[in-house]
C-alpha cells in the first residue's frame, strides 16, 4: 500500500506534467514555420513572344516546356529601410525582396535571393544551403529580429520547421507588403519535351516534370511517354490536371496543343535519399 504523501508526489508530478504541455505545445506552434508554393495561372510561355503558337497547336524543341507555369507564395514584401544586425553588418538592403512563409505567430518573410552556402550543415545530409528570414512579430511593419533556417534540396526554395526560440538582433527592417507576381524571381513548374529519351532509340516521345528558378532547375522521376508514333495522342500528368495532344513529329521537335493547364494547387518537392 502506497503512503499518503507517495500519492501526493504522484498527482503533484502528473499536474505538472499537465500544466507543462500546453506552454510546449503553444511554443512549438508559435515557431513552426512552412513555404507554401501555389501553382498560378500566370503562363511563362505565353508571356514569351518567342514562342510561336498558331490554330494548328505549338511547336516544341527538345528540352523545351510544352506547359510553364509561376510558383507563388501565399504573401511577399519589399524592404523600405536596411536590416543591420547587432555588429553594424548590413544583413539586407532597402529594396531587397522577401516571399512570405507560413508561420504559427507573427509575419515571416525570407530574403528572395540565391541561398547562403551552410559550411556546417553541408556535413550533413540536405542541409547544404540556408535562407535569411526574418519576424514581425507584432505586425507594425518593421523586423524585430531574424534567423537561419536551412533548406530543403529543390530548385526552389523550400522550408519547414521552427525558428529559433531568441531571433537575432537587428535594427531597421522596415517593409512594405506587395502582391506576389511584383517579385522580381520566378519560380516555376511545368511539363517539359525530353524528346526521344536518353538512348534516344524506339518512336516514343518522352515528357516529365521540371521546375525550378534562376539558379537551378529539377525534374521528378516519373515519365510520360507517347507509346510509339501513332497521332494524335492525348496525354496528362496525373495529380497536376495538366492536359495536352501531340498533333504531329518534325526534326527534334514536336507540334503540339495544350488542352487544360496545371491546376492552380500547392506544390512541392520532396526528395529521398538512400545511403548503402
Amino acid at each position: 500500500m502506497r503512503s499518503p504523501a507517495a500519492s501526493l508526489i504522484a498527482v503533484a508530478a502528473a499536474a505538472g506534467l499537465t500544466a507543462s504541455h500546453p506552454a510546449a505545445a503553444r511554443d512549438m506552434h508559435e515557431r513552426h514555420i512552412e513555404t507554401l508554393w501555389t501553382i498560378s495561372d500566370v503562363d511563362l510561355i505565353e508571356s514569351d513572344s518567342s514562342a510561336p503558337a498558331d490554330e494548328e497547336g505549338r511547336l516544341v524543341a527538345n528540352d523545351d516546356f510544352v506547359i510553364k507555369q509561376r510558383l507563388l507564395p501565399p504573401t511577399a514584401a519589399r524592404l523600405t529601410s536596411a536590416i543591420v544586425d547587432g555588429d553594424g553588418d548590413v544583413l539586407a538592403e532597402a529594396g531587397d525582396e522577401l516571399f512570405g512563409v507560413v508561420s504559427g505567430s507573427g509575419d515571416v518573410y525570407c530574403l528572395d535571393k540565391r541561398p547562403e552556402y551552410n559550411p556546417v550543415g553541408a556535413l550533413m545530409v540536405g542541409a547544404i544551403f540556408q535562407a535569411s528570414c526574418f519576424k514581425d512579430a507584432d505586425g507594425d511593419g518593421t523586423f524585430d529580429g531574424g534567423f537561419k533556417k536551412k533548406l530543403q534540396p529543390s530548385a526552389f526554395p523550400q522550408l519547414r520547421g521552427k525558428h529559433r526560440r531568441n531571433l537575432r538582433e537587428i535594427s531597421g527592417g522596415s517593409f512594405e507588403k506587395i502582391d506576389p507576381r511584383a517579385l522580381t524571381k520566378v519560380y516555376y513548374v511545368g511539363i517539359e519535351f525530353d524528346g526521344r529519351g536518353f538512348l534516344a532509340i524506339g518512336k516514343s516521345r518522352y515528357f516529365r516534370v521540371a521546375f525550378g528558378g534562376e539558379y537551378a532547375k529539377g525534374e521528378l522521376s516519373r515519365w510520360f511517354s507517347t507509346d510509339g508514333d501513332e497521332l494524335p495522342k492525348e496525354m496528362g500528368a496525373e495529380g497536376l490536371g495538366a492536359k495536352w495532344t501531340v498533333l504531329g513529329f518534325e526534326d527534334g521537335a514536336i507540334r503540339v496543343r495544350v488542352d487544360e493547364p496545371l491546376e492552380q494547387k500547392p506544390f512541392a518537392v520532396s526528395i529521398r535519399v538512400t545511403i548503402r
